[in-house]
């Protein structure tokens, strides 16, 4: 490698367009490299990856959602992987008489491709309503807010996330039940 490359970053490739829905995963080595083995033609992928290193969110990268790619008879080759400091949303979830709510899941959904299942991560609020989704790629995010088996819409619009942006101080008032589609 050039020397660029990063030791211990997670791929994922989740493979459509074949009999059943699949994910394969590699790490890439010393010099960055990665490969994933048994991709077959006409297979549609996305790739995306990070590097997560518990809590310590000083060292934790992520990429770009790639793709999708239809893999051709030389497979996938020279793809270009590049690594950032991963997005965050944080804000407050309040009730409907503007009391915190606590113990309450906030779970970030990309949307910037329908078709794929990548729900992002989640977090719960705390005694003070506060939340902050980390762990963000590059994208659109839609908000939801679930607790006590009950999930809730976050009527906002979209939240976009640029590479390494937090968006903070979002507050959420009284979210509704979702209804059923």
């Amino acid at each position: 490698g050039d020397g660029n490359g990063i030791l211990g970053f997670e791929v994922s490739c989740e493979i459509t367009g074949e009999a059943r829905h699949r994910y394969q995963h590699a790490t890439s080595g010393p010099d960055g490299v990665f490969q994933i083995f048994g991709l077959r033609q006409g297979s549609h992928v996305r790739l995306y990856g990070g590097r997560h290193r518990g809590s310590d969110v000083e060292d934790e990268l992520v990429s770009d959602i790639l793709g999708p790619f239809t893999v051709g008879p030389e497979g996938l080759e020279d793809l270009t992987i590049i690594a950032f400091r991963p997005g965050t949303i944080s804000g407050t979830l309040l009730d409907d008489e503007k009391k915190p709510l606590s113990n309450v899941w906030v779970k970030a959904h990309y949307t910037d491709a329908p078709d794929f299942p990548y729900s992002g991560p989640d977090a719960r609020t705390d005694e003070a309503g506060r939340f902050s989704v980390k762990h963000l790629a590059t994208g659109h995010y839609s908000l939801e807010v679930y607790a006590d088996g009950v999930n809730r819409v976050v009527d906002l619009p979209a939240i976009k996330i640029a590479r390494s942006e937090h968006v903070k101080d979002l507050v959420i008032t009284d979210p509704k039940p979702k209804r059923p589609r």
